[in-house]
């Protein structure tokens, strides 16, 4: 019986494809999601040797708080899913083996992937987050990308200030409506600027409170298209968001360093 934790794709075919034309991505991307796994299994611990690279092996042993420790290795996990998932869509060559890539940091932090067998080749762009036992990563060809899980809380009604400008929190009541609880749009806008820190290729992550929400597109019940602009250049940066369980999920990629924010659906 496999002890690997469920690792599996976050929307359907159709679902994810809907996406892909409301944020107007033409690269191939794909979502994924993990549990978090116990390690006291042994067989766990040797069933990850076919998952994680000899480097990753190698710092997982190294991390030593339990919660770390899953964590790391449900995003990478994650992260490996989706971006085989994305190499597939792209008929890049042959499919690597999972020990053959490795999820690396780069010197700003962002998660990337890298090579350590076979031809030299294109790899996705990654990005990963993780919050209350899940770990949720995409991957995109060819393009920066950035996501971000949290769960509803009330904590951000104390943190808005920090996250939310004022005349944002109208924008945020609509993104709901009057009847869902106030952290429900505000857990889903602190997810969405979240995720245009981690997309934006910038070495100095914006500060939340230099990026605006100011429109709010609803394609379809429960999914929403938050557009953004970042700092003084205005630059504007489209955000898919949605609750899963009792989550707040969103995620954005950064092709051309700016979306286009055309056609995305009515406007709330």
């Amino acid at each position: 019986m496999s002890h690997t934790p469920l690792i599996q794709d976050h929307f359907s075919a159709p679902e994810l494809a809907g996406w892909q034309h409301r944020l107007g991505v033409a690269h191939p991307m794909a979502v994924s999601r993990s549990p978090l796994v116990s390690l006291d299994h042994p067989a766990v611990v040797a069933e990850l040797a076919a998952r994680l690279s000899p480097p990753e092996l190698a710092r997982l042993r190294d991390l030593t708080l339990v919660k770390r420790r899953q964590e790391w290795l449900a995003g990478r996990l994650a992260a490996k899913h989706a971006a085989c998932r994305v190499l597939r869509q792209a008929a890049a060559g042959p499919e690597p083996a999972w020990p053959e890539i490795a999820v690396i940091n780069q010197p700003a932090g962002r998660p990337a992937l890298t090579l350590l067998a076979g031809s030299p080749r294109l790899l996705p762009q990654i990005s990963i987050s993780h919050s209350h036992g899940w770990a949720v990563a995409m991957a995109v060809m060819g393009a920066p990308c950035g996501i971000d899980l949290q769960r509803i809380s009330a904590k951000t009604l104390k943190l808005r200030e920090r996250f939310c400008l004022l005349r944002e929190q109208e924008e945020v009541t609509r993104l709901t409506g009057a009847q869902a609880s106030p952290e429900q749009g505000l857990t889903l806008l602190w997810a969405a600027k979240e995720a245009v820190r981690k997309g934006v290729v910038k070495e100095a992550l914006p500060g939340f409170l230099a990026m605006e929400l100011v429109e709010v597109h609803c394609p379809a019940a429960g999914q929403w298209v938050l557009i953004l602009t970042l700092g003084a250049s205005g630059a504007r940066h489209a955000v898919a968001a949605t609750f899963w369980r009792d989550f707040a999920l969103a995620f954005t990629v950064d092709e051309q360093g700016c979306l286009d924010c055309r056609g995305l659906g009515c406007r709330l």
